[in-house]
């Protein structure tokens, strides 16, 4: 225990000195609850920051290849063609 806690606890009935312990000891574990919720939301920030890039990158790669996916199945229904599923190759 630190020189404060200790300074607190003396004087005190034995009583009142479990019940600034168990303060004492709650006011720790609150602390240490804190610093994780605040760890793992930097986490999550730092995770978001490192992806971003990626997710930028990979944006226009999705949306184009949602667009050649309907385009083809478009196309294959206009030629009679429909019954088939698009398999992601060229014809």
């Amino acid at each position: 225990m630190s020189k404060k806690k200790t300074a607190l606890i003396r004087g005190l009935r034995a009583d009142d000195v479990q019940k600034v312990q168990a303060r004492l000891l709650l006011d720790d574990f609150l602390l240490w609850h804190r610093t994780q919720v605040v760890g793992i939301f930097a986490s999550f920030g730092n995770l978001l920051l490192a992806a971003s890039p990626l997710l930028l990158l990979a944006a226009p790669c999705i949306a184009c290849s949602r667009c050649l996916l309907f385009a083809a199945q478009r196309g294959r229904r206009q030629r009679g063609g429909g019954a088939e599923k698009f398999d992601g190759r060229s014809a």
